[in-house]
């Protein structure tokens, strides 16, 4: 398979032995069969195209790694296998390695609608995320949320997948809006508890993200649930006390939308929130 020529650092053209080594002699990896980011793009939106939206939610709270397998046929000619690993939380490493599972269904139907040309079947594969402690009393800290001593003000706390700028998110959909408001300069406060309501109905709450613009602040939410009238009518109870405490704008998002189109989504809300 040929090597991205842009991704060649560190190596050389050795002409004795007429091949791109590094110091070492070694020939350069091959590039993975998929571009991660691109698969499991297509991926989540096959699944939200068959109304499969909560297998979507959980695909997005995931990475994936690749590799090309030749399985060896006694009979007959060699298979082509693309091994696919999904790294993520324990939910989808445990549904994803029992095979007659809802989740590894549809992430194998999914992923042989976008196999590429030359493979003859997806295998799928799970492993658990690997999290990156925040600070360096994170023994301390995870001691505190198994004693119910966590007062974390970051909502989501250790239940996060990801991490970006030191802080956590629940999935990969979410770092990409938090990147897309970095980008478009804006204030911003993510997955943080508050305590909100009236003075008689207080309680803990918490935003996917707040964000200020213009001495305006407005609730940006990342959704991959189907929404039906049950739904939207708790989803708006929930809402209203945003607006009670003067968020101008309350706006909730598709997380295969957020995924693929970040910037999109974020010039969307920033335009809601300005006619606000």
């Amino acid at each position: 398979m040929a090597t991205d020529n842009d991704n060649l650092e560190g190596y050389h053209f050795d002409y004795d032995t007429d091949s791109v080594v590094d110091s070492n002699g070694n020939p350069p990896p091959d590039p993975p069969p998929v571009d991660p980011d691109r698969f499991v793009a297509s991926m989540a939106r096959f699944l939200i195209e068959g109304d499969e939206r909560e297998e979507a939610r959980l695909l997005l709270a995931c990475t994936v790694e690749s590799e090309a397998h030749t399985e060896r046929q006694d009979y007959g000619p060699d298979c082509e296998e693309l091994i696919l690993i999904f790294y993520g939380p324990r939910k989808v490493y445990d549904l994803l390695r029992d095979q007659s599972s809802n989740l590894y269904g549809a992430f194998q139907h999914a992923a042989e609608a976008m196999m590429p040309p030359g493979f003859d079947y997806p295998v799928i594969r799970a492993r658990a995320a690997i999290v990156v402690p925040n600070s360096a009393d994170w023994r301390n800290e995870l001691l505190a949320v198994l004693d119910g001593r966590d007062v974390d003000n970051q909502a989501i706390g250790f239940k996060a997948t990801r991490t970006y700028e030191g802080l956590r998110f629940r999935s990969e959909s979410e770092i990409r809006i938090a990147q897309a408001l970095d980008r478009a300069g804006v204030m911003y406060v993510a997955n943080c508890r508050s305590r909100i309501g009236s003075a008689d109905r207080r309680r803990n709450c918490e935003a996917d993200f707040l964000v200020m613009l213009d001495s305006k602040w407005g609730v940006l939410e990342v959704d991959g649930e189907q929404w039906h009238a049950g739904l939207a009518a708790r989803d708006h109870e929930r809402d209203r006390p945003f607006h009670f405490h003067g968020a101008a704008k309350v706006q909730r998002f598709d997380a295969g939308e957020c995924f693929e189109n970040p910037d999109a989504v974020v010039q969307k809300f920033l335009a809601l929130l300005r006619k606000s």
